[in-house]
């Protein structure tokens, strides 16, 4: 059985980033895109930042890579 705040973790990560995909006028499911072009994405949006325009520390990048893949 799967943690809750874990699942709700990975939600708001993938959620994070399928706002980064629709600010780039390339917005698909995480799951339709292909390895090669999703690593490219996943490249540019660890260049993203918070709402309030501060940056992400490097662990929470790596968590919100972690839940992509």
């Amino acid at each position: 059985m799967r943690n809750k705040n874990t699942a709700r973790k990975k939600q708001s990560d993938i959620n994070i980033f399928t706002d980064y995909l629709m600010s780039q006028n390339a917005w698909r499911s995480p799951e339709s895109i292909d390895s090669v072009q999703l690593a490219d994405y996943m490249a540019r949006a660890m260049n993203v930042r918070k709402n309030d325009k501060s940056e992400y520390e490097p662990s929470s990048l790596r968590c919100l890579q972690s839940s992509i893949n």
